[in-house]
């Protein structure tokens, strides 16, 4: 399994994370001029999640990893395993290598970087659980949010 660009990326996290609503997006970033946090909060609106404000948790890129890990790898309602860790892992690591390695954000809805450490993040959607990171440099940006059901 070898991801050479965005749009194969996005089909194989679709076709591997085969439960919940899965999101998977990555945009040109509109403005650089604004901070990060509204950057983040006007893509999120556009994609129809709610806006957190200061909710947003800074996590560098391996809590990023870290994180896009675990909510591929397992539901997130009873940690089902979905598709192996190695290859959820492989997927988070490709969606983050996709930004530039020094210029790049990494923002979760969470307190930890760890869905399996607890259950403590902000709701960025009316699903039961969800889980998302957005990611952005000066030119692009993106994100990751599963959704899943008790």
């Amino acid at each position: 399994m070898s991801v050479h660009s965005y749009a194969e990326l996005k089909q194989l996290v679709l076709e591997k994370r085969d439960a919940g609503i899965v999101t998977v997006e990555l945009r040109d970033r509109a403005s650089v001029e604004a901070d990060d946090v509204s950057v983040v909060d006007s893509f999120v609106k556009d994609l129809g999640f709610k806006p957190l404000g200061r909710a947003w948790r800074a996590v560098d890129r391996d809590g990023a990893v870290t994180l896009l890990t675990a909510m591929l790898a397992r539901d997130l309602a009873y940690f089902t395993q979905l598709m192996l860790p190695k290859t959820a892992r492989y997927l988070a690591t490709s969606f983050v290598d996709l930004f530039d390695r020094h210029a790049a954000k990494c923002y979760i809805n969470g307190e930890t970087p760890s869905i399996e450490s607890g259950r403590c993040w902000e709701p960025l959607t009316d699903s039961t659980f969800d889980a998302a990171v957005v990611i952005l440099d000066r030119e692009k940006i993106g994100i990751v949010c599963v959704e899943d059901e008790d």
